[in-house]
């Protein structure tokens, strides 16, 4: 099981599902999907690298 990781664009989170073992068997696809938060709680909210 990978770790979930922060990355800053798609190719990046594309390159980490490639590596995945069902991706690699050809059993799944994943889609890299994120959202940029603006309001609420967590508006202000910065990532740890």
């Amino acid at each position: 099981m990978y770790k979930r990781q922060d990355v800053d664009t798609e190719a990046e989170a594309q390159e980490i599902i490639a590596q995945d073992p069902y991706v690699v068997q050809g059993l799944a696809s994943y889609a890299a999907t994120g959202w940029q938060i603006t309001r609420g709680v967590l508006a202000d909210h910065q990532r740890k690298h």
